[in-house]
This record gives structure tokens, C-alpha cells and sequence, in this order.
């Protein structure tokens, strides 16, 4: 990796060397991609070593050749790195490490609520209702608490990035089976809520929600809540990545 002597605005330039083989000689080339910060283009080496990547070369000159930068892209696709539309990486947006402690406690308001909201979903699939009313109330306030906080750190952590690429840019640092829960959940709480809206027998208002309410309501509180964990936990890391000042 070499900075060059570019202005900083024009970032950082990572040199990426890579080895293909034709006919049983082996034959190296190098790619230039650049990024918004050192640490990105950093990343990106450490991320991309011994990755495949399909190379183009000159049948006559099989030593002349060229990374595409459509092939390079979806390497970074692969390992979370969002592009923009050059297929230059994103930036990667850090917090402040004094956030952390904040981070964490919403992240962990989130995560209970998620487990509670789940166990009762599930009484509520078997037609029982396991909690008490009053939970129906806190756990439906409790979204706020949490689904803000997440909603801000998203902004932070995203930016003016394009809304298509919002999700992959908020969760490009979380696990990946917790980015598929998230679209999980989604799609679960679509399927939840036409089912609720089918099969919720009509009639009065009862002064304590039965079954079919807590279940209904019950998918949607486990969507936000399990969105809110996830921008949380991608707070927390981009709050541990920042370096001191």
C-alpha cells in the first residue's frame, strides 16, 4: 500500500499484487484501488489476501492482464466491504470510544427485549400468553428506547451513502448470521402480521390483549428489536475501532 504524494482529499491508494497462471507459467500483476482513509485501504489487503478474483489477460501477451474492477467489487461484496458505484470502498465511519459504554447498554436493552419478545411470541403461537399484561405495554414503549439510538448511529455510520446500499453499509461490521437474522425477521414480520390480520376474530375491546394480539404484535417487536441490536452492535465496533487521540 503506498499513499503517494496526492492531496488528502484525494485519500489513499491500496496496491493489490496478484499471481494467475497460464499454460503452467505462472504470471504476476498488480491493481490500484483507492479509498477515503488509510485504515480502509489497510483493510482491504489484510481482507482480500489469498481471496480469487477472475483476471483478464492477453492470449498472445499472457503477461499482460488486468483485475476488473466489477470482479474486485464482488470480492468486497463478499467480505462486507461496501463500493460505490466506481467501485471505490465507502468510508469506514468510527465513534468515539467515550460512546462505548452508552453503545452497550442500549445493546444489551435490545438484545433482553428481543429474548422477552421472542419468548412470548412463541407462548403466543401455542395459545398461551406467558407474560404478564403489563409486559405488553413495556415492551412496546421499550422499542423507543432502543430503536432511536440505533436509528442515530446508523446515520452516523452510513452518512450520504445511497439508500440502496444503506443496510450494507450500517451491518457490513456485524456477523453474518446476525445481518441474515435481521432480514429473518423482516421477512418473518411480514408473514406474522398478514396472519394476524386473517385470522384476529372481530369483536369488542377486551381490557387485557389475548393471544392473538401478543402474537401479532409480538413479530413486530421482535423485527425492531432485533434491527436495534444489530445497529448497536455495529456502534460498538466502529466506537472499539477508533484510535485514541
Amino acid at each position: 500500500m503506498r499513499p503517494g504524494d496526492w492531496p488528502a482529499s484525494q485519500g489513499f491508494v491500496a496496491e493489490l499484487k496478484y499471481s494467475y497462471s497460464v499454460s503452467g507459467q505462472n504470471y504476476v500483476g498488480s491493481f490500484e484501488q483507492k479509498f477515503a482513509t488509510e485504515q480502509e485501504a489497510r483493510e482491504c489487503i489484510h481482507d482480500l489476501a489469498g481471496k480469487l478474483a477472475f483476471v483478464r489477460y492477453d492470449p498472445g501477451r499472457p503477461d499482460r492482464s488486468m483485475l476488473l474492477p466489477q470482479s474486485l467489487e464482488a470480492v468486497l461484496s463478499s467480505l462486507s466491504l461496501a463500493t460505490d458505484v466506481n467501485g471505490t470502498a465507502l468510508p469506514r465511519r468510527n465513534l468515539p470510544q467515550w460512546s462505548l459504554p452508552f453503545l452497550q447498554f442500549f445493546l444489551a436493552l435490545a438484545g433482553v427485549g428481543f429474548v422477552v419478545s421472542l419468548w412470548v411470541h412463541i407462548g403466543a403461537v401455542f395459545g398461551v400468553k406467558v407474560a404478564p399484561d403489563y409486559f405488553f405495554f413495556l415492551l412496546h414503549v421499550g422499542i423507543f428506547v432502543v430503536f432511536f439510538p440505533a436509528v442515530l448511529i446508523s446515520q452516523r455510520l452510513v452518512g450520504n451513502t445511497r439508500r440502496r446500499d444503506f443496510w450494507k453499509v450500517a451491518l457490513r461490521d456485524v456477523p453474518p448470521w446476525l445481518r441474515y437474522g435481521v432480514y429473518v425477521c423482516f421477512g418473518y414480520a411480514i408473514v406474522n402480521f398478514l396472519f394476524f390480520m386473517t385470522n384476529t376474530p372481530a369483536g369488542g375491546r377486551s381490557p387485557a390483549p389475548p393471544t392473538q394480539v401478543w402474537r401479532g404484535f409480538s413479530g413486530h417487536w421482535m423485527l425492531f428489536y432485533g434491527i436495534s441490536f444489530a445497529l448497536l452492535y455495529a456502534g460498538t465496533v466502529a466506537s472499539r475501532n477508533q484510535r485514541p487521540t
